[in-house]
């Protein structure tokens, strides 16, 4: 299988801003503000929608089975790396945080300063390169496009379908891989401590000798 990164056409980025929300009672009219400079947003979706499986609460906007509704606030294009780009589109995610304030339900509030930023986009920028993130861009591209009717032989639609079938396996592997060697990490932890603690305990203290008098 042959994984096409796109990253030589990202030099122009976007940088969107976004609400969760659902249109029926589940949420109870809440809904969530973001921001993000990720080329498919389908892949935003996919970060929000695995914090949600591991129990983050989303106050009910994401349901099992549905994603929530996604309505587009702000997009605008920048060079990628334009620190005064990043923040003023921070800046922006305030504006709309605050707009929103009574649904909201963002637990933390937007950071403009770009030095608070640093540690999310060099997170970001290693997740990308990776190869679980090669696929996932992958798997967004291709999703679009078949959504948007944009291919239509057959013959190419069978191999989207085929190769998607064979991303989801592997991007399945690698976190079988992840969570085997979190658990081995664990692990090792655990056997350190219970072998420090062995350690301590098998030190002999000897009594304090005896006065001859006593």
């Amino acid at each position: 299988m042959r994984v096409i990164t796109y990253g030589e056409n990202l030099q122009n980025r976007t940088g969107t801003i976004y609400k969760l929300y659902r249109n029926d009672h589940l949420a109870g009219g809440k809904c969530y503000i973001g921001s993000t400079t990720i080329p498919y947003f389908s892949v935003r979706l996919c970060q929000h929608r695995k914090k949600w499986r591991e129990g983050k609460d989303y106050n009910g906007i994401f349901q099992e089975g549905s994603d929530p509704c996604v309505e587009f606030l702000e997009s605008y294009t920048f060079k990628q790396g334009d620190q005064s780009s990043i923040i003023h589109l921070r800046e922006r995610e305030q504006f709309f945080y605050d707009a929103y304030k009574e649904t909201c339900i963002n637990i933390r509030r937007p950071r403009p300063d770009f030095k608070d930023m640093t540690k999310q986009h060099a997170y970001q920028a290693k997740y990308d390169r990776s190869e679980r993130g090669r696929l996932v861009l992958r798997r967004s591209f291709i999703t679009l496009r078949l959504k948007r009717g944009e291919v239509k032989r057959q013959q190419t639609i069978t191999k989207y379908s085929q190769e998607l079938i064979e991303i989801q396996d592997r991007i399945k592997e690698l976190d079988e891989i992840k969570k085997q060697n979190t658990n081995a990490i664990k692990i090792d932890k655990i056997d350190a401590k219970i072998q420090s603690i062995t350690s301590f305990a098998d030190i002999s203290v000897s009594p304090p000798e005896l006065h001859q008098d006593q």
